[in-house]
């Protein structure tokens, strides 16, 4: 699934992905887990200048940066879909996006 698609195939007038780009939440299922058992908070979000020729199945998923909780019953809290949210790519990757902040959260319908 990675690599299917080639940075300068997906992004459009872009020479490095810098910056925050707004986007939409249009997935939380994630069924990863890391290395101790914990589910990992990811999202799927279309970016439109940027993910829009990619298939929503393929699009990768975002970690969504959390605040530090050292307490064993802390949650991690991921926005709904339909919710806008600001993605930053620290390392110039679209497939090593992270969800830095919730614009606008939408409740479950």
């Amino acid at each position: 699934m990675f690599n299917k698609f080639k940075v300068k195939d997906i992004i459009i007038n872009h020479n490095k992905l810098d910056g925050f780009y707004n986007g939409t939440v249009v997935d939380t299922t994630d069924k990863g887990f890391k290395n101790d058992g914990n589910p990992i908070s990811r999202i799927k979000v279309e970016i439109p200048e940027l993910t829009k020729k990619i298939p929503k199945k393929d699009l990768p998923w975002y970690v969504v940066k959390q605040g530090f909780n050292t307490s064993p019953n802390s949650q991690a809290t991921i926005p709904p879909v339909g919710s806008e949210v600001v993605v930053e790519f620290p390392t110039n990757d679209i497939y090593n996006g992270v969800c830095t902040y919730v614009l606008v959260s939408t409740p479950p319908s």
